[in-house]
């Protein structure tokens, strides 16, 4: 009797198998396929990650500051853009949307990328041994590969943790890793070959899935924007070229053409606002004329001293903050300077002839900026210090829309005071304000200049001018009528900070005093002082007085005519008159006031100047 066919013979042969045979020969190499896949994706995003540190540390700086210059050019567009709107209503609700979008972007922008040293920086690529490991656990514990949810859960948190020993090249973690996650591995159950080849089957789709997947994210890496620019550096490097350094040099010229553009998005604001002034005047009539150049007309003008300012409004928050600017005077010296002119700006409560237009404050900027070792331009300072003032709408009432520089917060403006304690603050204060005249030649130092204004008399008569601040020779002198000096706050700074110096002439019961600048008193003595008087008080107005019988006082005693200004202790003048004068101090002190009340009158009898 013929002996019986070993029954591992008759499974071999069968069809089921042999299917079997097929779809573990097949998974074992889409297995290996998806092991080296990951490893390629890994080991791409290494690379990637390393270039993007090693960029941001190179070139984070630059691109941050083309984004600010955007966002610059974005805010004066929408300015430009809210003046288009016909009704005062409609300006209004529209300036507020454009102030929301501005503190939202600011924010963004203070929120950016943290600086590229915080970055922690890649550890260089494993050793082989490292890959083949990795490549073992992959294959074993890939998410897409697992059976059930519960089994996909345990496969994601150890692929991560697999994925994190791997960039950190920790081989022992990695095998204390591979020890631990296959020691822990319960057996399969036993299951009949056609369940068997079902469930292979189902394992093979899966492999076939996370192949193609991790197949289509390596070439998403491949094909990134940062493995291009990674590419190029690899392509420099080879042809012997330092790609950052030609990057940044690209970044800089980008960066020039930007700056550009702030001026000319400032100039098409100014002109938005020159187009939306002549329509509310042309539709209003002139009647309104008397009003459209006086925002603040009802409200007083009061001299304030700036100690009395920087009391003003010291919360913890002020405080802090002028901190932070007073620290900008070391730091950035442009964009403290930035800071300052809008404060001087809003001191006044008319606008300043001297930043009346943009071209007028980058004049001024630039002509600061020729001491600073950088030398920051107006449109990079107005980016620097876009947080803290920005070049934009400062009124736009129903008559009346203004351009200029503007704090971008009230508790900016109530921080500049406080700061102005700082003596580095204070000494580039006193430049701004330097240069806060008119721009014009001097004819005696025959040099261009900003003319210092001042009070040529101050007191019963407020006569103004403005004096060379080389020589001290008077350009101008001028009336304003009263309600119209923007100078008479600023003057007050002038005074604090020493740009001017304050004589008083006391005359009875009434004072009137006269400016010097620092120049002038270092050459004058008392007896110029005396006949500057003379002229601007008392022959001006027609007061018959010789010149040697008006004498000054110090203290009840003569102040001799040959002493320096600079000499002297007090700047407060008694006048008095010698017995040849033939008219009283008193007297003489009424027909002064009697000659400026009936100045201007048609029927007053001609005298002065």
């Amino acid at each position: 009797m013929p002996r019986a066919r070993p029954a591992a013979i008759v499974l071999a042969a069968s069809p089921l198998r042999e299917r079997l045979q097929a779809l573990l020969a097949e998974i074992e190499a889409l297995r290996d396929d998806v092991a080296q896949l990951e490893l390629e994706c890994e080991t791409v995003r290494g690379e990637l990650a390393a270039f993007g540190v090693r960029h941001r540390a190179e070139l984070a700086d630059k691109q941050r500051f083309l984004q600010r210059v955007a966002s610059v050019v974005r805010q004066l567009e929408r300015w430009a853009e809210m003046l288009a709107e016909s009704e005062p209503r409609e300006r209004a609700a529209r300036a507020r949307r454009v102030e929301r979008q501005r503190t939202r972007e600011l924010h963004q922008d203070a929120a950016g990328p943290a600086p590229a040293e915080d970055d922690p920086l890649p550890e260089p690529m494993p050793a082989a041994e490292l890959k083949s490991l990795y490549r073992r656990l992959a294959r074993r514990f890939h998410p897409d590969l697992a059976r059930t949810e519960e089994e996909q859960v345990r496969h994601a948190a150890l692929m991560a943790r697999i994925n994190a020993l791997y960039r950190a090249g920790d081989r022992a973690g990695l095998e204390a890793l591979a020890d631990q996650a296959l020691g822990s591995e319960l057996p399969e159950p036993a299951v009949s070959l056609e369940d068997e080849v079902r469930l292979l089957e189902e394992r093979r789709a899966r492999f076939e899935s996370a192949r193609d997947g991790l197949r289509i994210e390596l070439a998403a890496l491949r094909g990134c924007a940062t493995a291009e620019l990674l590419r190029r550096c690899r392509e420099a490097e080879r042809d012997g070229r330092d790609f950052f350094d030609e990057v940044r040099a690209e970044l800089a010229a980008r960066g020039a053409e930007a700056l550009a553009e702030v001026r000319d998005a400032a100039g098409a604001l100014e002109d938005a606002v020159t187009g939306a002034n002549r329509r509310s005047l042309a539709s209003r009539g002139r009647r309104s004329l008397a009003r459209a150049f006086d925002p603040l007309g009802r409200q007083q003008l009061v001299r304030l001293s700036l100690e009395a300012l920087q009391s003003a409004r010291s919360t913890a928050e002020a405080r802090t903050e002028a901190n932070r600017i007073a620290e900008l005077a070391r730091s950035s010296a442009s964009a403290a300077r930035l800071v300052l002119f809008a404060y001087a700006s809003e001191l006044v409560p008319h606008p300043l002839d001297a930043l009346r237009t943009y071209d007028d404050l980058a004049l001024r900027f630039e002509h600061l900026g020729r001491r600073d070792e950088q030398g920051r331009t107006l449109e990079r300072a107005l980016v620097e210090a876009a947080e803290l003032v920005e070049f934009g709408i400062r009124r736009a009432g129903e008559r009346l829309v203004q351009s200029g520089l503007r704090f971008r917060s009230p508790l900016v403006r109530d921080a500049v005071p406080l700061a102005l304690r700082k003596h580095p603050l204070r000494v580039e204060f006193r430049r701004v304000l330097a240069t806060l005249g008119e721009r014009t030649g001097c004819p005696e130092c025959q040099v261009e200049i900003f003319a210092v204004p001042l009070y040529r008399l101050r007191g019963l008569d407020d006569l103004h001018a403005s004096a060379c601040p080389r020589c001290g020779h008077l350009v101008s002198s001028y009336f304003l009528p009263r309600g119209k000096d923007v100078q008479s706050v600023l003057n007050t700074a002038f005074l604090d900070l020493e740009l001017l110096t304050e004589w008083s002439f006391r005359m009875g019961v009434a004072s009137v005093s006269v400016q010097l600048l620092p120049v002038q008193l270092e050459r004058m003595t008392v007896g110029q002082l005396k006949r500057r008087f003379w002229a601007d008080v008392l022959e001006r107005h027609a007061v018959r007085v010789p010149l040697e019988t008006v004498r000054l006082l110090q203290a009840r005693r003569l102040v001799p005519e040959r002493r320096k200004l600079g000499d002297l202790d007090r700047q407060e003048f008694v006048v008095s008159f010698g017995e040849k004068a033939r008219v009283s101090v008193s007297d003489a002190l009424e027909t002064v006031k009697h000659r400026i009340r009936t100045r201007f009158r048609p029927d007053a009898a001609a005298g002065g100047r």
